[in-house]
């Protein structure tokens, strides 16, 4: 099964084609996609995957929006020194980089940030020093196929009633 940033990027195109606006899903395999014929690039995800696009539309100028899917266990301060000891290493050895650098850089070079929640935004403000003024908050949604979902399936697996279902990663 597809997880939730694959849902949520097919969700948000369906979204936008309804509202008028032509969308095109990135495939990586594709040689003849220009980055010049899209408006705005929308990337989700700010981690080792996404680094070498994200620094390709920095060093063409083309604008970008980021949606970091990121979360954290470590406080601001211990990623903000994670961060300064990238920005050292890369100074004195190319071709190493550590995951927190990575995402500081592709949030610092997009025209705008979209967390999924305040925490989020709050842990890159204060992590990174970004300006809050690039960041609006997009929470996710949840699909209308379970408005009316039916509970007896996983009562009769698990044998519980009464249950909150949480799910995420």
């Amino acid at each position: 099964a597809r997880g939730g940033p694959f849902i949520k990027i097919v969700e948000v195109k369906k979204q936008l084609e309804k509202l008028g606006h032509e969308v095109k899903l990135f495939n990586m395999w594709e040689t003849n996609v220009v980055a010049e014929h899209f408006d705005i690039i929308h990337l989700v995800g700010a981690n080792f995957s996404i680094y070498g696009l994200a620094r390709n539309l920095k060093s063409f100028d083309k604008n970008y929006l980021v949606e970091p899917v990121f979360f954290s266990s470590r406080s601001p301060e211990v990623i903000k020194l994670l961060s300064s000891t990238d920005k050292l290493v890369r100074k004195f050895i190319s071709g190493v980089w550590f995951d927190h650098g990575m995402l500081r850089d592709i949030c610092s070079w997009s025209d705008m940030i979209l967390p999924n929640t305040y925490a989020e935004k709050e842990l890159l403000v204060e992590s990174f020093n970004l300006p809050k003024e690039k960041f609006i908050i997009v929470p996710n949604g949840v699909s209308e196929k379970f408005l009316h979902g039916d509970p007896t399936i996983f009562e009769k697996k698990y044998g519980v009633k009464d249950f909150i279902l949480t799910v995420g990663h």
